[in-house]
């Protein structure tokens, strides 16, 4: 985009909800870390899940009125964002089916990266006790982590490669280590890819039987 078109009305009123999903999105992780330091009032499972709801009723407006944030136009950090929310979203899965069918056309369109919608596409599938594809959607329960059931599991590696994951072995055991570290409680899910993992969002296949009602059951 041209310096003149970034200072245009449009773009300043998609910077601005570009900035309100990462918002939603950074203040929802914040209270999760603040709580595995130190819970709190401020810092409680019905906090966490009050600022879920928050974002999640901020993804539904800006889908509503955008689309998809494709990356290729809003920016990683604003993608990356959308999918943690979304991801986050179990409580609203027709919110959640039409991310993923938007992103799918963003990734057809080469406008957004594959990865992304694989990610969405097993949590809606875990959602309707389905088969997943790709093997990112797990469970931490009793200190243990649980693969929810996979499709034709031979050809998994195949899968993942597809869409730019890597091998199913290394994402489940950085989640391991990653829960683990967590003090065994995955409240803390991280929100941004990280260099060097095995997957560009290694942990955030944790979800509805992490969340912070059930984690304290």
């Amino acid at each position: 985009m041209t310096p003149e078109a970034e200072r245009t009305p449009a773009a300043r009123d998609r910077r601005r909800s570009d900035g309100e999903l990462v918002r939603l999105h950074d203040h929802a992780q914040a209270l999760r870390a603040a709580y595995l330091r130190r819970p709190s009032y401020n810092c409680s499972p019905a906090a966490i899940t009050a600022a879920d709801t928050a974002a999640t009723n901020g993804l539904r407006r800006f889908v509503a009125d955008v689309g998809w944030p494709w990356a290729e136009l809003h920016g990683d950090e604003v993608a990356d964002a959308a999918l943690v929310i979304a991801l986050r979203s179990d409580r609203d899965p027709v919110l959640q089916l039409r991310c993923r069918d938007l992103l799918r056309h963003a990734v057809s369109s080469k406008m957004d990266a594959a990865y992304r919608w694989a990610f969405l596409v097993d949590r809606c599938a875990a959602g309707h006790a389905e088969p997943q594809t790709f093997g990112t959607r797990v469970r931490w329960r009793d200190g243990k982590l649980l693969v929810h059931p996979i499709a034709a599991p031979g050809r998994l590696d195949g899968r993942r490669h597809s869409v730019g994951l890597g091998p199913h072995a290394d994402y489940v055991r950085e989640v391991a280590q990653f829960a683990a570290a967590a003090r065994e409680d995955p409240l803390l899910l991280p929100g941004r890819p990280r260099s060097g993992s095995a997957d560009p969002f290694p942990v955030t296949g944790l979800g509805k039987d992490s969340s912070p009602s059930s984690a304290h059951r």
